[in-house]
């Protein structure tokens, strides 16, 4: 296969074993071209005349809407959001990729103001009819249980308050777990 060198963004010329082609990079169209359209093609994209090369892909019948415009995309809703709301942890395993659970700095625990923003902005930011996760992790999180409590707590509301299924999830080495940790 030769590929073209891009000359113009709107359409590249191919030619491979099957024969000569039009890529329209909008929408990534390809396209056959007879040997008379290619070097239709060739010659405005060599000359650089957009409106040539315009006009020759309208009268070829390959001008359609535009797929893709310049107006940047919004952003996706969010769905779930990880905390790491202590950096720290109980065991200190010299195997550990966070440097025995200290991640190369002293420990420490997220407050429950930083935590109280998070699940806002969680929240607030989840689609009407969406489903959200709040995950805990860490080091270990359950060293900063008062957090993960009310993080917890702070969720579960607002998210029954705008009608928005929320789950919970926790990464830990469960060596913390007590029974009340079980039924909360």
């Amino acid at each position: 296969m030769r590929a073209s060198a891009p000359r113009m963004a709107e359409a590249h010329l191919l030619e491979t074993a099957h024969g000569k082609h039009v890529f329209l990079a909008d929408g990534s169209r390809l396209y056959d071209a007879d040997p008379f359209l290619f070097g239709e093609l060739a010659s405005a994209m060599e000359s650089g005349a957009k409106q040539e090369l315009a006009a020759i892909l309208h009268r070829a019948g390959l001008e359609t809407p535009i797929y893709i415009g310049d107006e940047p995309l919004k952003p996706p809703p969010l769905h779930a959001l990880s905390l790491a709301i202590a950096q720290k942890c109980n065991l200190g395993c010299v195997y550990c990729y966070a440097q025995q659970g200290e991640f190369g700095g002293p420990a420490k625990n997220m407050s429950v103001a930083v935590a109280a923003r998070a699940v806002d902005f969680l929240v607030e930011s989840a689609a009407a009819g969406g489903r959200i996760n709040l995950a805990f992790l860490g080091g270990e999180p359950l060293v900063n249980r008062a957090v993960l409590r009310a993080a917890t707590l702070r969720a579960k509301t607002q998210a029954a308050q705008r009608g928005i299924p929320i789950t919970f999830s926790i990464t830990t080495n469960g060596t913390l777990v007590t029974e009340d940790d079980a039924a909360f």
